[in-house]
């Protein structure tokens, strides 16, 4: 059984660069227990520095009060072992290539339940073609955040063809909780 809105608790971000560490800013600030990964320790680093240097810049400016970017900050969780990317729900935005992105997803297929949602970033891929490659490909879809993922009101919700109606609105009512505009 997959999982509803209120049992997505934990949300892995794949992929630490400008929209990976946007996606994951976002997914802190909402609430949620969040965890970026990338392969490359460098990159998590990076975009844990930029996540910070987002929040402080909103402190700064009045939209952000100390207290809440100091329980944003509590809830993200660099994360360097692929082994340990673990979530209710998983969101990749990584390089462009569907190789790429399959091989992601099959790998984190072997360390999370047939229950934790998949989603992919892309705009410019076909989500049933990456969805096709991946163990329970109903439990797939796409979330297309726009840069900055952390100001853009904007998600693409999106369904392949074998997404199952109760992923798409879960997906669509988490981007709700981030306080983003869904639109499929």
């Amino acid at each position: 059984m997959l999982p509803s809105v209120t049992n997505i608790q934990q949300i892995a971000v794949c992929g630490a660069g400008t929209m990976g560490a946007g996606i994951a800013q976002v997914s802190a600030a909402a609430g949620f227990l969040t965890l970026l990964f990338d392969v490359r320790p460098e990159a998590v680093s990076a975009g844990m520095d930029m996540i910070r240097k987002n929040l402080d810049k909103a402190v700064e400016k009045g939209k952000l009060k100390p207290q809440d970017r100091e329980a944003t900050l509590s809830r993200l969780t660099p994360c360097l072992q692929i082994a340990d990317c673990k979530g209710d729900l998983i969101i990749e935005a990584i390089v462009e290539k569907v190789p790429v992105k399959v091989a992601l997803f099959r790998e984190l297929a072997q360390h999370n339940p047939p229950t934790t949602i998949f989603a992919t970033n892309t705009s410019s891929l076909s989500v049933s073609e990456i969805a096709k490659e991946i163990p329970h490909p109903e439990r797939f879809g796409g979330m297309h955040f726009f840069n900055p993922a952390h100001l853009m009101a904007l998600v693409e919700v999106i369904s392949g063809a074998d997404t199952a109606p109760e992923v798409s609105r879960v997906m669509y009512e988490v981007v709700q909780r981030m306080v983003k505009h869904p639109y499929k």
